[in-house]
Formats: structure tokens, sequence, C-alpha cells
């Protein structure tokens, strides 16, 4: 039996991990999936032994309060490493955790394939990039700059496309959606999306209430709807709305389908962003980290990047408007979604720009390339 080991951490990378596994098995229903993953990779039929997805977290002091809980994971997947010896550890996203990983199973002689790979190439460091290059066997890259970098250095680097473009897609029809939910399409819907990390919900919800609180006093019959990623992130959704007098609703499972009715959404940086040009829906990022963080990314490790959001950096100009730590407030967020819904203009702006965007993303079907790649390492024991 081929025994694939595979490694997620983030609700995000478990989704990715979902859409690779159902692939991989739907050519060889007869691997063996194992490792770290939630409940998206459970229901791919992964046999996930360790999950963190409700841990994830962006920063310094954010991450201490779940270090001990991720330590104790990290040492389980090594532990797991050594019992199985899988024929390929197959990494996805999570950088710090993923590459002290590959490490141990380059020690271990156990060959590693990383699916969507640190972003060394964006806002990192030469070293950084050579350290990547120099321990993982095969690199998956979701962007064809990414590519591009990494081979630069001498890495087996393969552009297989954007996998969201094989994830972002709603499950249902706008009408059915709005039917089911109670929403009415004649008025304007802003969907709000808090992220996929306790950090980005706990600092970023309270704003996004008052945001829309502000923007129901200027358009009263606005409609509001919150996507949580998980189970363990819609609790904690709930309690923080309970606090806030919030009586917003809250949609579990149903990302895209939000994103694609909404004529506005307001969201924590991350992959929605992507989706967002994808399904064609304008977009206004926030996100905030402590200040030492902050100060630690721009004094120490000299991160300052013009833009935060993939797709503005892939067109190197502002197309998403993005509001960082002090400027993520609601006043600036509840403006910013005013504008949209009251310039048609805008929005067709902000249209014509993800035409550019989604050219940047390569062909679709990004998961059955990966996965191709994937085979292709394994030949000879297949």
């Amino acid at each position: 039996m081929i025994k694939i080991m595979m490694s997620a951490g983030e609700v995000s990378g478990d989704i990715h991990g979902a859409m690779l596994a159902k692939e991989l098995l739907k050519n060889n229903p007869s691997l063996h999936l194992f490792g770290m993953g939630g409940e998206n990779m459970r229901a791919a039929k992964v046999k996930t032994e360790v999950d963190v997805t409700s841990k994830g977290t962006i920063g310094i002091l954010e991450t201490f309060k779940h270090l001990p809980h991720v330590l104790f994971a990290f040492f389980e997947m090594v532990k797991l490493l050594k019992r199985e010896k899988p024929d390929l550890l197959v990494l996805i996203d999570f950088q710090g955790f993923n590459m002290m990983l590959a490490k141990r199973a380059k020690k271990m002689g156990i060959k590693t394939v990383y699916y969507i790979p640190p972003q060394e190439w964006l806002w990192g460091t030469e070293k950084g990039i050579k350290n990547v290059v120099n321990t993982i066997d095969k690199l998956l890259c979701i962007f064809e700059p990414e590519a591009k970098i990494y081979k630069k250095y001498g890495a087996n680097a393969i552009y297989v496309g954007n996998p969201n473009f094989d994830t972002a897609r709603p499950s249902m029809s706008k009408e059915d959606f709005c039917k089911m939910f109670g929403l009415n399409p004649k008025f304007p819907i802003i969907g709000i999306f808090p992220g996929s990390r306790s950090q980005e919900i706990e600092s970023l919800m309270p704003i996004f209430i008052e945001s829309s609180k502000i923007i129901k006093d200027s358009i009263p019959n606005a409609q509001f709807m919150i996507a949580a990623s998980s189970t363990v992130f819609k609790e904690k959704i709930e309690q923080i709305s309970k606090k806030h007098n919030s009586k917003i609703p809250i949609v579990l499972g149903k990302s895209h389908d939000l994103l694609n009715v909404s004529n506005i959404a307001i969201a924590a940086s991350g992959t929605i962003t992507m989706e967002a040009a994808i399904l064609n829906t304008p977009i206004i990022m926030a996100y905030k980290l402590s200040k030492f963080t902050e100060f630690l990314a721009k004094n120490i490790l000299k991160i300052n990047l013009p833009y935060f959001t993939m797709p503005n950096i892939l067109l190197n100009r502002m197309v998403i408007p993005e509001f960082i730590q002090d400027k993520a407030n609601p006043e600036n967020l509840a403006r910013e979604a005013i504008k949209f819904l009251t310039s048609p203009e805008l929005t067709k702006k902000i249209k014509n720009d993800y035409i550019l965007v989604r050219n940047k993303l390569g062909p679709s079907n990004a998961v059955r390339r990966a996965a191709e790649e994937i085979f292709y390492e394994l030949r000879g024991k297949i």
C-alpha cells in the first residue's frame, strides 16, 4: 500500500488538502492518506491524526497563545513520520510548521512535495528562498512569478495554476441562496468574512459589526450576513456578536455562495480576496496585528510590502481597497462600502481589474495537475 502523509494547518490549507486528496483517491483509491488536517480533509477520507486548524495565527505575540498546542502537534507529526515511514510527505501551506517538518523528513530520507509553498519569494529573504530550495524535493507553485523565482535559485518548481479556480465555486444559484436564507436580491447584500484564524475574528469582528451599523444608518435596506469557515469559528463569531448586540445571521460552509450574492464584501486579508476576484465580487480588506508584530515586521524583518492582498500584488497597483492596523476602523470600512454601493462606476472599475487578475491566475484544473505531479514522484511504487 502506498502511504502519503499530508500536513495542512489552517482552514484554507484544509480545504485545498481535501480537494487534492479527492483527486488523488479518484485516480488511485488504494492510497493510504493520513496526517494533519481538519474537517474538510476528514470528509475527503484522509485519516487526520492531528488537527490544528482552529489554532492558526499570524504574528509573534499572536502565536504564543497557541504555541503549546502547535508544538505538541509538531512532535506528534514527527512520531507519525518515524512510525509510518510514508512514501511521500505532502505539505500544504502553513509555512513555519511545515518547513520544520520537512527538515525532519529530509533527515529520515523521506521525499517531500510542497503544494502552495512558502511565500519567501514574495516577502522573504534570499536566505529564506535558499532554505526552501535546499529542503524541499518538489514545489507545486500556484503563481507563475513564484515558480520563476524558485527556479532561478535551483528549485524543482512546477507551476500548476491557482487552485482557487477549482474551489471558488458557489454550490447553488444566487436566487436559490437568497431564497434559502431570506435575502432580497433587489436590496444591497453585504457579506462579512472575518477570516479563518482566531486572532482575526477577535480583532476584526467588533469592527465589522460597528461598520454594519454605520452602513445600515446610511442605507436602511442593506442586508448583512457573516460567513463562518468552521464550526469552532462560528461559535466564536456568535459569542462576539452577542457581546456587541449584533443580530446579523451567520452561515456555515457557504462562503462562496455568500460571496457570489454579495454586492460588496468586507473581509480579513487572505484567500478570500482571490476568491472575490474569481467570483467578480467587489471586496474591501481589513487587517490588524499587535503593535509589537507590526514593529518587528517593519524594523527587524524589513517587511515593507506596498500591497497586502494578492490581486493588488499581481497587478502591482491598488485594485482592492486595503485598511491595515489603525486604518482598519468602522468609519473607514463603512465609508468605502457605501462608495461601492452607491457608485456603479466604482463597481465597474474593480470588475474590469478583476479580469486582469484572473488572466494572471493561469488555467483551471490546478488540483488535477498537482495530483499528476505527486503521482510522478511515486513512479515505480504504484
